[in-house]
């Protein structure tokens, strides 16, 4: 039957629109938030008048004693409490106290009714002891809350047992782990290569040839971090050896493996005592120090000798209480001002705590920090929707502790850590955002060029959670896409982060009785919003990486934080897994000359600069996503960066760095406020291969407003058109403007590639120019573009189809019609219509006409997309919705 004759017999309307909740406010420009999320906290939370999960946690800042920095506090070290009722009053007999407390946090452990509540805080000053109570702070308990119930500290201190070990593995299940036959077999079979073997004499990086080298290029600070971070990895090579042979041992209960363990676990400590004494420190080469240590004292508990106890223990808690001290009022209020810390620090000093629980007093103080910390602030990539705001590479270095530590809280509380939400969807946001046979997103650092390294973390999810439809879809991906290590990590029983290890004896601790039961690959959606983390990742083909055309959208709430670069509002295109439209540049270092300016910096990203500044580095240079929609034939997606340009305000931690690399926080090196008010960019796919960005730009002064387009291979410019070709595909684009602008390429970077550290080198990578496409326009307070991006594969026949200007706004290419307001006096608006009426999207209010039916959006300048799926016309439409991560923060 003909679509048209059957609309007419049978007309039927699915309309989904995104409301808004009483808790969300609808945000069309930047209005109430200044700051999206706090570098450190100074708002107790919660205050918004609303929670997201119950019980709640409370937070709050401590006393300052002196600020020192944009983002650095001394804050004063005193005794807090906190009261919580239901009567503004605290006069009832229910009412809620924690103890005292030498942290700002607290949990009531306890599901709270509904209604209206009121907390307080109190500092307690030493000395006086007297009580100086803030405000009751009020919030709603609606009913709908997630609920997340765990054990208080101190239940959980109690639950520790006396006996050893308690880290790897517990005393009854000593030989008896969980692995088949076959996998123990294989395991000890590969661990007896190392009984007795001969030991390398020095674990100090010693290349002569490339050490003369770098002395030539490199001052002695740099050339002392250069042999410090290569003897980390030669140190680590070692380290995990040791690990596996005690594994050994809990495998199978024989000697051999513990005596092996200990003779190198001797050796590791004369090496690293050595590397102490030369200079070379680095603080992932002391945690492993410390974390070996750790688990020769648990697992060998009864076999070491007093001496060598009695030293570990001291060692360790040396160690902890400064690591706890400088963790006070910092891990708890920073929103993520070390990576380290939370990638292994914090791991290490619960691990250790719990190993010295019932040996040393301060243990359990310790334990009960780590314990509340970990459950409030974990995992911090984001808040629910398993997101990494750092950036997909970044996860990798903390797989071991996003597994390890649940796993432990687990066993010892008896609540599964797993079921917090963030772990019911990392693997659906790996899925999407980082699929097999794909770079890693291209958002942050090393995300431009790694690829399939969470097989390891999702083949755990998988074992955990048996019925995550999405860890089962990416690990069959893995087996039939993925590439020869990702295949190996498949079936490798000895990673070298402990993440089968334990989640085999997690799964064994809350054994799934329920059927295993997916969701079809072809069934699940092409695109995916991760809001609370800024993420958008649309795709063509989820079933086959080779002929997947996907599109990644990035506005973030965290702005810039951790390895996170300055960047919303920007996108990246892959055709068949390799990058095509792409951000540039080279992870050199964390923060050099090169990596500050054309790496970081949002001038190597897609996206806007104006006057050639770009934005914060700082959380405070934030952008989001207020809406997302998506069909089979179109998805769309805003972002707004609004408040990402809002002035040079650098984190403290890259200052020394600019210093150290001679560069100048100036507006001429794009560091400056260059007064944007306004950035929305709209984004569209058209299946198969067209992408409409459309954006919307104001600025409270005239500025040369500049379009930012790269690639890493090559960029042509040619009439109005940007040409690129990569290894599997080629692309086109088309740009508009309000304004008429001049168009530049280059193949040179701002600030050169310099593969100091031989990051690129160990990566096979060679520096070489990458290509930067940039607008120029006059100064103007206002501006629109229009770009139209087609894509091909490598070997498609057809050639870039012709745009056919209709007016000023409106276009036509290969059956759709495109309609974008461009004129500055009337209010931004697009349209997009395919040529058979089927399917259409629509921005700034109005109606979509398709088969002679009228669809009128329900809100004023909603986004409303309608789709014809051979029966029936689906309708959805959306208003601006903040994030929980920022209504939540």
């Amino acid at each position: 039957m003909n679509p048209k004759h059957r609309l007419l017999l049978n007309l039927f309307v699915i309309l989904v629109f995104c409301r808004l909740s009483n808790a969300q406010r609808k945000t069309e420009e930047k209005k109430d938030f200044p700051q999206s999320m706090e570098m450190v906290r100074q708002t107790p939370f919660p205050s918004s008048g609303s929670i997201k999960s119950n019980p709640p946690y409370f937070i709050w800042s401590p006393k300052i004693e002196k600020r020192l920095g944009v983002d650095t506090f001394q804050f004063e070290i005193n005794l807090h409490q906190v009261r919580l009722s239901q009567s503004i009053d605290f006069d009832t007999p229910d009412v809620m106290w924690s103890e005292e407390l030498e942290w700002t946090f607290w949990h009531p452990n306890k599901i709270l009714e509904k209604g209206k509540w009121y907390w307080q805080y109190a500092t307690i000053e030493k000395g006086t002891k007297l009580k100086k109570w803030s405000k009751p702070i009020e919030f709603d308990v609606d009913g709908n809350e997630d609920q997340f119930l765990t054990p208080s500290a101190k239940e959980f201190v109690e639950s520790i047992p006396k006996e050893h070990p308690r880290v790897l593995t517990s005393p009854e299940l000593i030989g008896n782990i969980g692995f088949s036959k076959k996998e123990l077999d294989k395991f000890l079979s590969y661990n007896r290569r190392f009984l007795n073997s001969k030991l390398p004499e020095s674990l100090i990086y010693n290349d002569e040839k490339v050490i003369e080298v770098k002395k030539k290029n490199l001052d002695k600070k740099k050339l002392t971090r250069f042999i410090a971070r290569n003897t980390k990895e030669i140190y680590r090579d070692q380290f995990y050896i040791n690990i596996s042979l005690i594994k050994a041992y809990l495998v199978s209960g024989e000697k051999m493996y513990s005596n092996e363990a200990l003779r190198r676990y001797r050796y590791l400590k004369n090496q690293y005592e050595t590397i102490l004494k030369q200079g070379y420190y680095n603080d992932f080469t002391e945690g492993m120090y410390l974390s070996i240590s750790t688990l020769i004292f648990d697992t060998f508990y009864t076999e070491l000798d007093y001496n060598e106890k009695r030293y570990i223990e001291e060692l360790l808690v040396e160690h902890q209480r400064k690591t706890y001290k400088g963790l006070l009022h910092r891990a708890g209020l920073h929103l993520h001002k070390s990576s380290h810390l939370w990638q292994h620090h914090l791991r290490d000093f619960f691990i250790t705590s719990l190993a010295l629980t019932h040996h040393v007093p301060e243990a359990s103080k310790w334990l009960s920090y780590a314990y509340e910390l970990w459950s409030m602030r974990a995992p911090i990539g984001s808040t629910d929707d398993g997101g990494w705001a750092m950036g997909n590479s970044y996860i990798g270095a903390n797989t071991r502790s996003l597994i390890e530590m649940p796993a432990l809280l687990s066993r010892y509380s008896g609540v599964n850590f797993f079921n917090k939400q963030w772990y019911n969807n990392i693997s659906k946001y790996l899925m999407y955002t980082s699929p097999i046979g794909h770079i890693a997103g291209g958002f942050g650092d090393n995300a431009d060029i790694k690829r399939e390294t969470m097989v390891p973390l999702v083949r755990a999810i998988k074992i955990i959670k048996p019925n995550d439809t999405y860890a089962h879809h990416y690990i069959e991906s893995a087996g039939e896409f993925g590439n020869n290590r990702s295949k190996r990590e498949l079936t490798l029983l000895n990673d070298n982060n402990n993440l089968y290890w334990n989640a085999i004896q997690t799964k064994n601790l809350f054994r799934n009785t329920e059927d295993l039961t997916y969701t079809s690959m072809k069934s699940l959606q092409l695109a995916e919003d991760f809001r609370d983390v800024g993420i958008v990742a649309m795709h063509t083909n989820l079933d086959n990486p080779n002929k997947n055309l996907m599109v990644s959208f990035k506005s973030s709430p965290y702005g810039l934080i951790g390895h996170a670069h300055a960047a919303q509002n920007s996108f990246n295109i892959q055709i068949g897994g390799e990058p095509l439209f792409f951000r540039t540049g080279y992870y050199s270092s964390s923060s050099d000359f090169h990596s500050l300016q054309s790496y970081r910096h949002t001038r190597a990203h897609n996206t806007i600069l104006a006057d050639g500044m770009g934005q914060k580095f700082h959380s405070d240079g934030y952008g989001y996503i207020p809406r997302f929609l998506t069909g089979d034939k179109i998805s769309y997606c805003v972002g707004d960066a609004s408040n990402a340009y809002n002035g040079e305000l650098i984190r403290d931690a890259f200052k020394p760095y600019f210093k150290d690399w001679n560069v100048e926080m100036t507006n001429e090196n794009g560091f400056g406020d260059p007064g944007i008010t306004k950035f929305r960019r709209h984004l569209v796919f058209l299946r198969p291969n067209i992408i409409i960005i459309y954006d919307d730009l104001e600025a409270n002064k005239p500025v040369d407003w500049n379009w930012l387009i790269h690639s890493k291979d090559n960029l042509k410019y040619d009439k109005n058109k940007v040409f690129t070709e990569s290894k599997k595909g080629k692309g086109c684009l088309n740009l508009f403007s309000s304004q008429p602008f001049e168009f530049k390429v280059t193949d040179k970077f701002y600030a050169p590639a310099v593969d100091w550290l031989s990051n690129g080198a160990k990566a096979g990578i060679k520096y070489i120019n990458h290509w930067h496409g940039s607008t120029k326009t006059p100064k103007t307070k206002k501006n629109r573009f229009l770009g139209i991006i087609q894509v091909l594969h490598k070997d498609d026949k057809e050639s870039f189809s012709q745009i056919k200007l209709i007016d000023k706004n409106s276009f036509n290419i290969d059956g759709w019609s495109i309609t974008a307001e461009l004129n500055l006096d009337k209010s931004p608006s697009l349209k997009v219509i395919d040529e058979n009426e089927l399917n259409g999207f629509n921005l700034g209010g109005g109606s979509l006409n398709l088969m002679g039916k009228e669809f009128k959006s329900k809100n004023e300048n909603s986004s409303l997309l309608v789709e014809f799926n051979g029966e029936d016309f689906i309708v959805k439409e959306a208003i601006d919705v903040l994030p929980s991560s920022m209504l939540y923060r």
